[in-house]
Formats: structure tokens, sequence, C-alpha cells
């Protein structure tokens, strides 16, 4: 029996599907028919090789990528920079011919172990037609991001049962809290169960407590 839930998920997902190509809604058609079962990706060693793709918009600074890249050095892994997260095309990261090959090269490399986008904004839901679902499916990989990648993120799950990962973009400031439990969340292969909280605030020397004024 289809659940309401089921139902207007479908509903959704083949409106969203009807302006794509003849050939990418006849794989939509197929990968609709029975939700996929879920699939986990493996736990991340020290030394993963992470690779860093922007399937929306491009960075807002130039020195935020390389900052991404740092972030994911002092998790332990690898960054690996995909040829064209750098681009820019107004307010995308290049085309979506672009932006997409980058996320499909990096699920089809056996040597990259996980995809971090670098940054939300815009587009990300232009390039799911082109996504390589098959390759995701055979090549299960952890997949991070927020806000923008929101789109790909259900749409790789729904699609092919990847369990993937609503968290922080890499090229964003991040809290010693949330690095922390990100890091506990993509090395250990058990659930996360509750995220910790947060370490107590220190207000910098001569700023005001409002609520304490």
């Amino acid at each position: 029996m289809t659940t309401r839930r089921a139902f207007l998920e479908d509903v959704s997902l083949a409106s969203l599907f009807a302006g794509f190509p003849l050939a990418a809604q006849a794989s939509f058609e197929k990968l609709l028919v029975k939700q996929p079962d879920p699939v986990l990706p493996k736990a991340l060693k020290p030394g993963a090789r992470v690779a860093l793709v922007s399937p929306a918009s491009p960075a807002l600074e130039p020195e935020a990528n390389e900052a991404g890249a740092e972030i994911v050095r002092s998790l332990g892994f690898n960054p690996v920079l995909m040829p064209n997260a750098q681009k820019a095309t107004k307010y995308l990261a290049g085309s979506d011919e672009e932006r997409v090959k980058d996320l499909n090269d990096a699920f089809r490399d056996p040597a990259i172990d996980a995809v971090w986008c670098l940054r939300g904004g815009y587009g990300s839901p232009r390039i799911l037609p082109f996504i390589d679902y098959e390759a995701v499916r055979k090549n299960p990989k952890p997949f991070i991001g927020y806000s923008d990648i929101t789109a790909p993120l259900n749409a790789l799950h729904r699609l092919t049962g990847l369990v993937t990962f609503h968290g922080p973009n890499a090229s964003e400031n991040m809290s010693p809290d949330s690095l922390r439990e990100l890091k506990k969340v993509l090395y250990t292969p058990e659930a996360a169960g509750v995220i910790a909280q947060a370490d107590p605030f220190t207000p910098v020397e001569g700023q005001v407590d409002k609520e304490n004024r």
C-alpha cells in the first residue's frame, strides 16, 4: 500500500523531472519504481581522499576554497580540489556541465573516498538530470553539504538509497564543536546518536553580554 507521504513524494519528483530531457526522464521512471534500500557509505579513515566540489554557487572569496582544503586536512583527510570547483559563471560555479562533471567524476573515481561540497547558494537542482545515479549506487561514499545542496542530497538518497550527510559546507567557518562532531560522524561506523553539547560560550575580552546587562 502506498502511503500518503510516499505518494506526495513521488508526485513531487515526477513534476520536478517533467522538464528534464526524455532520456533522463526514462532513467528516473525506472529508479522510481521502487524505493531503493538504504546504502550506507563506509566510515572514513585517516588519510582518506576527499573530493571538493561546487555543484551550486562559487566561493564568495578567492581564499575560501583553500580554507576548505585546510579544514579537510585538519580532520585528517587529504583534499582533492576537483578541476572545475573554482570556476564561476555569474552566480553559478561554472556551467551545469562543468559542475556535474566534477560530481560524477568524484563518485566514479575509486581513489576518492568522500565528496564534500564547498558552498551552497543557487543552481544545484539544475544538475539533477545529469547526475550519474548508477555510478553513485555502485560507488557509495559520504556526500556532504547543506543549503542549496539539499536538492542533490535528497535526489541521491531517493534514487540510489545512498545515506547522505546534511552537514556544513567545506568552505564555511566552523566552530571547534562542529568539527569535532563532524569528525565523529565520518570516522565512526556506528550511529552518531545525540550530538554533544557545545562548549560553554566564552565572551571575547571587551564584549558586552547583553543578556546580563
